[in-house]
C-alpha cells in the first residue's frame, strides 16, 4: 500500500545521549562469522530511513532541523494505536487530560489550554487541512487512525510553516492517497474484554481503493468502535462511561499529469457516550475550598465513610454522581458529530511547488451529566436551611407550604430534584483556505511562502431542560439561531402552590439564573488572515541558516446571552475585538559536521488571538442604573467596559537539538533541550464591588492578561537494532520547570472554572507532568511458518495537576502492554494484553472526580490486506 517505513525518532538530550552511548557499547562488537556475512548482517540491521513532510518537502527525519516525532502506518498497527489516548503516550512532550467523555485537552511541552484564549495552543491538521482546536468544547477531533501513511507531531511554535497558529505545536494526520494503479482492500478487526467491565468491545476498520481509469482513483474507509466502560453507578448498573463511534472517509484523487494532482475528501464521524463518565467518590471530609460535605443528597448504595483515599482504595471505578432515574434521558451522556469537506491540489512548477487547500467543517457536541453534589447541597441549604436568605418575598420561599411531590427522586421538599443538572451544547462551522509556494530547485536557497484565511462560527450554551413535572416547563425558553433552548433549570424549583408558573418562571429567569446559577449562551465569530513563510540558506555544506515570520490579523465578535439578565435590553451584548496585527518571527541555525550528525538551534514565537468576554455584561447591567448617583459605580462601569475585550497570549521558545545515526546505521537518537516563556496568559481575577448606594458589596470575576509562566525541559528518543531480530526503543521527556510566574496584581487570581484557592506564584502548570517515558523491546522470529513479532512496551507518566490552583493532583501511573503478532502472506493475527498488571490509569482528577484510562485489556486483532 505504498507505506513509508517509519521509526519513532524526535529529539531529547542528556538522557538520550547516555542511552545512545550505552546501546552503542552493547552493539559495538561485530558478530562472528565470515566478513561477507558480517557486511550482510550489518546491512539487514540498519535502521530504515523515515521520510516526513513537516516542511512540505520530502525530507529524511534525521536530517530535518525541527523537533518531530513520526509514527508510520506499520508502527501504528504494531503498537495497536487506535485514537489520541493510545497515541499520546508514544510521543515525548505530548500530554493529554480528559475531563469527561468527549472533552480532551492536548498539551505540548507544558503549553496547555488551562487558560482562556481564542483557539488551542496545539493545532491539528488532517493532511493539509486544519481541523480546528484541540481543546475545550472544540476538543481534539476523533481522527480515525486507520489507513494513515503517517502521524507527525511537531513541537514548538510552527506559525512560519502552517497557516493556523500553532503556539505550542501541531499534530499532523497524513492519509494514504488514492492509487490509480490497482484495486486494493484492507480490513482490521479486533475484539477485547477489559477487567472491571462487562461484555466484549470491538473495532472494525475497512478500506477499499478503486481505480477510476489511469488518472484517477477513489479510496474510502469505514469504521465502527464499541468501547466498554469501567464506572459503576447506583441505579444504573455497570459501565456508565461507554463510548460508541462510527465514521467514514472517502477521497477521490485526480492525477492528470506528472506535475499536477488534486484530491476531494469527505469525512463524517458520529460518537455517543454514556454518562456520567466521571468516577466521583463521596466521603465525609470537607473539601478544601468549599465548606460543604461531598455526599449526594439522593440515596445510594455505596459506603461514603472515611476520607477520599479510603473510598478510592475501596473501589476507584465508582461514581456517586449519577442520578438514579436519568439514565438514557436528555440529561445523560455525550454526543459528538462532525463532518469535514476538503479540496486540495499540488502543482509542480519549474521553480516551486504550489499547493492549495479549501476546507469546510461542521460540528455538534452535547455533554450532559449531573453537576457536582456541592451544588446540590448549596441548593438545598439555600432553600431549606437559609430560607433564600430573605432575598425573595415572604411566601415564595416557604418550605412549610411547599408540595411534597418529587417525581424526579421520590423525595419530598421544595425542589423537584435534589440535584442540579447541566447540559452543554456547542455547534461550530467554519471554512478556510490556504495557499503555499515551496521552492523545489536544487540550490543553496530554499523558501516557503503562504497565505491563510479562516472564517469560523461557534455557538456555546449551558442549559438544563426542565422536566415535564416542573410547572414552568416550556415557559423558560430562548430562541437562538432559530432553535429553542430551555433556560438553565438549575434548581428545578417547586414553590408555594399559590404561585403561578409564570411567576415561578420569572423568579428562575430574573433572579435565580441571574444571581446564583446562570446558564449562558454565546455566539462567537472569528476571522483570521495570515501570511507566513521562511527562507533557508546553506552558507556552506555544513552550515545552514533559516529565518521566518508569520503576520496575522484577527477579528473576533461575540454576541452574549445570559439567562434572565437585563430584561430591558439597555446594555449592548455584542462586542468586537479587532486585534492589532500580530507578528511571529523565527530564526534557526543548523550544523551538519558529517553525514551522520546534525545539531540545530531554533528561536521561535507564537501567539493566540484574544477573546471577547461577555460574562462582564451581567455585572455591567447591575451597575449601569447606579452610574448617575455614584462615582464608584461609574468608575466600576468604565473599568468593566475596558475588560470586554482581552488580548491573546504568546510564547517564545528556544530549542537546541541533536540528531544522529551511528554504529553503522544501527542506532539513532534525537535529543532536544528547550525553554519557553509564556506571557499574557488570560486568567480570571476575582474581586468585590465597592460600596454602592442600595447595594451590598458583591463578588464578581473578569478575565485579564494577568499571568505568565515558563517551562524548561529535555526530550529524547533512541532506537537501536541490537541484532537483526531484536530492536530497542526508548523515549522520554523531563520537565523540571513548569512554573506559573505571576498570577495577577494580587493573589486572588484564578482560572475560569477553578476553585477559590487561587493561582499562586510557583504553582505548576496543569497537565505538565515532570517526566514521561516509554521503553520497548520487539523480537522477530519464525514459528510454524509464520513471521512473528513479540513486543513489550512500558509507559510511565508522573503525577500532574488538573488546575493552576494545584488543589487536586492527578496521580502518576505506569502500565505495560504486550503483543504477539503472526504474519503470513497478506494477513496477520495479533493477540495483546494491555495494562497487563491492571494499574489504575487516571487521565485527570478535577472537582467533579476522576476520568480513567483503560484497565487490563485482553484482545485479539486480525489485519488483512489485498
Amino acid at each position: 500500500m505504498g507505506v513509508h517505513k517509519n521509526n519513532k525518532p524526535t529529539r531529547k538530550p542528556w538522557l538520550g545521549l547516555i542511552a545512545a552511548a550505552s546501546a552503542a557499547t552493547m552493539i559495538g562488537v561485530p558478530a562472528s562469522g565470515a566478513e561477507e556475512e558480517e557486511v550482510e548482517d550489518e546491512s539487514d540491521s540498519r535502521l530504515e530511513e523515515v521520510v516526513v513532510t513537516a516542511t512540505y518537502r520530502d525530507t529524511n527525519l534525521m536530517d530535518t532541523p525541527i523537533s518531530i516525532t513520526a509514527l508510520s502506518e506499520d508502527q501504528i498497527i504494531e503498537k495497536g494505536i487506535h485514537n489520541i489516548f493510545s497515541l499520546y503516550t508514544n510521543i515525548p512532550g505530548l500530554n493529554l487530560k480528559k475531563a469527561t467523555s468527549g472533552f480532551n485537552d492536548v498539551t505540548i511541552r507544558g503549553i496547555s489550554p488551562y487558560a482562556e484564549g481564542n483557539g488551542s495552543p496545539v493545532g491539528a491538521y488532517l493532511n493539509n487541512m486544519p481541523v480546528g482546536s484541540t481543546n475545550g468544547d472544540a476538543q481534539h477531533f476523533s481522527i480515525p487512525l486507520f489507513d494513515l501513511e503517517r502521524v507527525e507531531v511537531l513541537k514548538g511554535p510552527q506559525g512560519t510553516l502552517y497557516g493556523e497558529g500553532t503556539m505550542g505545536g501541531a499534530i499532523r494526520y497524513i492519509t494514504n492517497k488514492p492509487d490509480p494503479t490497482g484495486l486494493d482492500f484492507a480490513v482490521r478487526g479486533s475484539t477485547e474484554t477489559m477487567a472491571h467491565s462487562s461484555g466484549f468491545g470491538h473495532r472494525i476498520d475497512g478500506m477499499v481503493n478503486v481505480p477510476l481509469g489511469d488518472m484517477a482513483a477513489a479510496r474510502g474507509i469505514l469504521y465502527s468502535r464499541d468501547m466498554k466502560g469501567l464506572i459503576d453507578a447506583p441505579g444504573r448498573g455497570e459501565d456508565t462511561d461507554w463510548e460508541k463511534e462510527t465514521g467514514g472517509r472517502i477521497t477521490v484523487g485526480f492525477y492528470p499529469t506528472d506535475t499536477f494532482e488534486a484530491h476531494v475528501m469527505y469525512m463524517n464521524v458520529d460518537m455517543t457516550g454514556g454518562g456520567p463518565a466521571i468516577a466521583f467518590h463521596c466521603y465525609e471530609e470537607l473539601r478544601v475550598d468549599v465548606n460543604l460535605i461531598e455526599i449526594p443528597s439522593y440515596p445510594n448504595e455505596f459506603d461514603c465513610s472515611g476520607d477520599h483515599n479510603a473510598q478510592f482504595d475501596r473501589d476507584p471505578y465508582i461514581t456517586h454522581k449519577a442520578h438514579p432515574t436519568l439514565a438514557g434521558t436528555d440529561l445523560d451522556g455525550t454526543i459528538d458529530e462532525y463532518t469535514l469537506k476538503n479540496v486540495d491540489f499540488t502543482w509542480d512548477l519549474p521553480f516551486a511547488t504550489l499547493t492549495g487547500n479549501f476546507s469546510k467543517y461542521a460540528r455538534y457536541t452535547k455533554r450532559a451529566g449531573d453537576e457536582s453534589p456541592p451544588h446540590v447541597n448549596f441548593s438545598r441549604r439555600f432553600v431549606e436551611d437559609f430560607r433564600c436568605f430573605g432575598l425573595l418575598p415572604t411566601g415564595e420561599c416557604d418550605v412549610s407550604t411547599a408540595p411534597t411531590i418529587n417525581p424526579m427522586t421520590g423525595r419530598g421538599g421544595i425542589m423537584a430534584g435534589q440535584i442540579c443538572h447541566s447540559t452543554c451544547i456547542s455547534w461550530a462551522r467554519g471554512e478556510s483556505y490556504e495557499f503555499r509556494l515551496v521552492s523545489n530547485t536544487d540550490s543553496r536557497l530554499k523558501w516557503t511562502i503562504g497565505h491563510y484565511f479562516k472564517d469560523a462560527y461557534r455557538f456555546d450554551g449551558t442549559h438544563a431542560p426542565c422536566p415535564d413535572e416542573v410547572p414552568y416547563a416550556g415557559i423558560l425558553q430562548t430562541e437562538v439561531d432559530g432553535q429553542l433552548f430551555d433556560e438553565h433549570c438549575s434548581l428545578l424549583w417547586l414553590f408555594n402552590p399559590g404561585i403561578t408558573p409564570q411567576r415561578q418562571a420569572t423568579i428562575v429567569r430574573g433572579f435565580l439564573n441571574r444571581i446564583l446559577f446562570s446558564g449562558s449562551r454565546d455566539r462567537n465569530f472569528t476571522e483570521e488572515t495570515s501570511y507566513f513563510g521562511e527562507v533557508s540558506y546553506a552558507i556552506t555544506p555544513q552550515w545552514e541558516v533559516t529565518v521566518g515570520v508569520r503576520v496575522a490579523d484577527v477579528q473576533v465578535q461575540v454576541d452574549d446571552y445570559v439567562n434572565g439578565f437585563n430584561p430591558s435590553n439597555t446594555i449592548d451584548t455584542s462586542f468586537r475585538l479587532d486585534d492589532d496585527t500580530k507578528t511571529s518571527p523565527k530564526v534557526g541555525l543548523t550544523w551538519r559536521p558529517n553525514d551522520d550528525w546534525m545539531l540545530y538551534g531554533i528561536w521561535s514565537h507564537g501567539f493566540r488571538p484574544g477573546i471577547v468576554q461577555g460574562a462582564v455584561v451581567n455585572v455591567i447591567a447591575q451597575v449601569e442604573p447606579l452610574r448617575g448617583s455614584s462615582q464608584a459605580a461609574e468608575d466600576l462601569y468604565q473599568f468593566l467596559l475596558g475588560k470586554q475585550t482581552i488580548e491573546g497570549d504568546q510564547a517564545e521558545s528556544l530549542e537546541l537539538g541533536a540528531k544522529a545515526t551511528v554504529a553503522d546505521g544501527r542506532l539513532s537518537f534525537t535529543a532536544a533541550l528547550f525553554t519557553i516563556d509564556w506571557t499574557d496568559i488570560i486568567i480570571d481575577v476575582e474581586s468585590f464591588s465597592p460600596d454602592l448606594p442600595g447595594v451590598s458589596p458583591f463578588p464578581f470575576s473578569y478575565a485579564d492578561n494577568a499571568g505568565n509562566a515558563e517551562t524548561r525541559g529535555v526530550e529524547f528518543e533512541v532506537e537501536a537494532h541490537l541484532s537483526d531480530a531484536l530492536t530497542l526503543r526508548a523515549a522520554g521527556a523531563w520537565l523540571p520547570t513548569a512554573d506559573i510566574g505571576t498570577a495577577s496584581a494580587g493573589n486572588d487570581a484564578r482560572v475560569a472554572g477553578s476553585t477559590a484557592l487561587g493561582v499562586q506564584v510557583g504553582n505548576r502548570i496543569p497537565a505538565s507532568p515532570e517526566y514521561t517515558g516509554s521503553v520497548s523491546l520487539s523480537y522477530n522470529f519464525e514459528i510454524a511458518g509464520f513471521q512473528a513479532t513479540a513486543r513489550g512496551e512500558h509507559y510511565f507518566v508522573a503525577e500532574q495537576w488538573r488546575g493552576p490552583d494545584n488543589e487536586r493532583v492527578t496521580p502518576s501511573y505506569h502500565k505495560t502492554d504486550t503483543r504477539l503478532t503472526l504474519r503470513r502472506d497478506n494477513y496477520d493475527l495479533a493477540v495483546y494484553l494491555n495494562n497487563a498488571f491492571d494499574q489504575v490509569v487516571a487521565y485527570e482528577r478535577n472537582q467533579q472526580g476522576y476520568n480513567f484510562g483503560r484497565a487490563r485489556t485482553f484482545g485479539l486483532e486480525v489485519n488483512w490486506r489485498m
